[in-house]
């Protein structure tokens, strides 16, 4: 699927100054490759708008969590930005499509934990990952997300499981927008696209 879209956007007959593609945190970084032809993928970060949604939501502190090891260099890098600890969750699979958090990095004394993930989905990973933060010790736990798909009834949910007290995203999914008026706290990301085009009318 991925493949096909990519092949799609490449067709398009090029501009006069050639056709660039701008894609918002890639949840898998080999998707620049499959671009074809004259077409310029550019890999934008939502990072400045994370760390602001952290904030807003977080207030001054609080620990930056992951919901695997996957994502802990994201984690890492956005904690490090914001000047707050960082902690990891570790997962183990139980089969093709189930896992659960075999462990967490940092054992906590009532501290809020933001979790970060690039994208939620159904919410499996992201509320094994607040139950072990919470089972050690964690105090508030607050979900943010660049992309927020929620197919299905996943929204509600996760937002009925009682383990967050906001759960926060961009705009970059349609669905996000649906589930705004729900409690879905939601930020747009045209800002970040508008820097990344003014730098280009610029040079």
């Amino acid at each position: 699927m991925k493949k096909n879209r990519a092949r799609i956007f490449s067709s398009i007959p090029p501009a006069k100054n050639g056709n660039q593609i701008l894609l918002l945190d890639l949840h898998t970084e080999g998707i620049p490759h499959y671009f074809e032809g004259s077409l310029h993928p550019v890999h934008v970060y939502a990072k400045p708008l994370v760390e602001q949604l952290a904030r807003e939501v977080a207030g001054d502190s609080f620990v930056l969590g992951s919901t695997d090891a996957g994502r802990a260099k994201w984690v890492a890098s956005i904690a490090n930005d914001l000047g707050v600890p960082a902690a990891f969750a570790y997962k183990r699979r139980l089969g093709p499509a189930e896992t659960e958090v075999a462990a967490v990095s940092t054992s906590f004394k009532g501290e809020t934990v933001v979790i970060y993930d690039d994208m939620i989905r159904t919410g499996g990973s992201l509320m094994s990952a607040a139950r072990a933060y919470r089972d050690s010790g964690a105090g508030r736990l607050v979900a943010i997300a660049t992309h927020g798909v929620f197919p299905g009834n996943a929204f509600e949910t996760i937002q009925s499981s009682g383990l967050f007290d906001a759960i926060a995203c961009t705009d970059s999914h349609p669905n996000a927008l649906t589930f705004r008026e729900r409690g879905l706290i939601v930020r747009p990301v045209a800002e970040l696209f508008c820097r990344y085009l003014r730098g280009i009318s610029d040079q």
